[in-house]
């Protein structure tokens, strides 16, 4: 890029706009005052390219290619419009939480699946708060995702940077700060905040080294076999790469494959916008197999949110049932944990169950992983608050929760050590009833906790 010169059309600038030029060779746009803006008229533009040519400054760009290139995106950018992030000026903002454009647009999105979306500020702030936690770190791919999520964390769970630090509380920290703190990222100039990286890890020793020194050593052709029985067809070399380095991802992009089929081949559109009645298109799937769609009707909603879809496919009629994603599908009223109720494990954010690391009747131990949240592209773990057996596992793999459903309950932890988890739950129910059990328990075992229920 090249800085012309300026001719400020105020009377007192006159004389160094007139050197300017002379020293540029009269090569000059104009930036004036008056029209409000600082940015140059077209008709400026259009000569600053030729007053360089055969110059030093001369760039070699062809303006005729560069019209035509920027009248192709501008057409590609309407079709995307949805996907916008609504952001379409500047924002002093950044200057507090400094996260990288794409950074940006991609945390609004998480905030909006998580509902925070209109406590956009919140989390800018928290972005800030999370960044200084980790030391001020530098934040590019994917160091700020880590910070991303450790924000959308506190904003959920309505956590200071204080109540972070804190050594006396238990948060429940996304796996990626988990997986950061311990150098899967590497180790920043200076390390990690020693008393933070000692609550994440919880005593598991960090990494030291390059992590990637410590990866094994891969056969690609087992590998690409593996990927290939995943996805039960033969893959591409890109596509193989893509496993190797996101098998959950790759995975998941083959089970939608396979329900949707060639979906690429639809026009960009009818993709994210879908068809209506009377449209008709053309989908070639490779050369000499062409299918042409025409939508006829599509009819009412139905009970279970299905719709009927009547349509032609190279002209013979055909009806299809899909689910309507206009219509607010109906989700299952979970039991919220109660506060203050240290038997209930509530999820820490609204997501989708991703595993469950333990079963009912298992003990388990203060700060065991318990249950693991997906959310965009986010994974939190729900760990043990205490030390235990479970008494309910009240949620599955793939089930919808929000922030504060109830998705584990622990038997009352003392009664368990005297007379087991299933009698325990018969009768303890109650903050009262712990209490006895306290009681009982310090006076003398089962006969006392026996003889303080009878």
């Amino acid at each position: 890029m090249c800085i012309v010169g300026i001719d400020e059309d105020a009377s007192g600038q006159k004389n160094r706009a007139a050197s300017r030029r002379q020293s540029f060779g009269n090569r000059h746009t104009h930036f004036p005052r008056g029209e409000g803006t600082r940015h140059p008229r077209a008709r400026d533009l259009r000569g600053a390219r030729p007053a360089f040519a055969a110059s030093v400054r001369d760039s070699g760009l062809d303006s005729n290619a560069i019209r035509r290139v920027n009248a192709y995106w501008e057409s590609v950018r309407a079709q995307y419009a949805a996907f916008e992030s609504g952001q379409v000026s500047g924002a002093a903002k950044v200057y507090l939480h400094e996260m990288p454009g794409g950074q940006f647009t991609n945390l609004k999105e998480q905030a909006r699946s998580l509902g925070l979306s209109s406590r956009w500020s919140d989390v800018a702030e928290a972005y800030r708060a999370a960044n200084d936690l980790f030391g001020d770190i530098i934040k590019v791919t994917p160091s700020s995702k880590v910070v991303g999520d450790m924000a959308l964390i506190m904003v959920a769970q309505g956590l200071s940077a204080k109540d972070v630090a804190d050594p006396n509380r238990d948060v429940n920290f996304p796996a990626s700060v988990r997986e950061m703190l311990r150098g899967d990222l590497g180790q920043p100039p200076g390390g990690w905040p020693d008393d933070l990286m000692k609550k994440v890890l919880k005593g598991e020793k960090p990494i030291s080294i390059r992590p990637g020194a410590l990866l094994p050593d891969t056969n690609l052709e087992d590998a690409r076999r593996e990927a290939e029985t995943l996805c039960g067809r033969a893959i591409d070399d890109r596509e193989f790469v893509s496993y190797l380095m996101y098998p959950k991802v790759f995975a998941d992009y083959c089970a939608i494959a396979a329900k949707y089929g060639p979906v690429s081949m639809l026009p960009t559109p009818v993709f994210s916008y879908g068809m209506t009645p009377e449209s008709e298109i053309v989908v070639e799937l490779e050369r000499g197999k062409i299918l042409i769609i025409q939508l006829t009707a599509v009819g009412e909603v139905r009970a279970d949110g299905q719709v009927a879809v009547f349509f032609e496919l190279n002209g013979q009629p055909r009806i299809v049932n899909v689910p309507n994603r206009a219509v607010a599908p109906s989700t299952q009223t979970r039991r919220a944990a109660e506060d203050g109720n240290d038997d209930h494990v509530p999820a820490s954010m609204p997501g989708t169950i991703a595993s469950i690391a333990v079963e009912a009747g298992q003990n388990v131990n203060s700060g065991d992983i318990l249950v693991t949240i997906e959310a965009m592209k986010m994974e939190t773990t729900i760990v043990a608050p205490r030390g235990g057996q479970i008494e309910e596992i009240l949620v599955g793999v793939g089930d919808q929760v929000s922030a504060k459903d109830l998705v584990i309950v622990l038997c009352a932890g003392l009664a368990v050590r005297f007379i087991g988890c299933n009698m325990a739950a018969s009768f303890v129910g109650s903050a009262s009833d712990r209490a006895s059990i306290r009681s009982a328990s310090n006076s003398g075992g089962k006969r006392s906790l026996a003889r303080s229920f009878t």
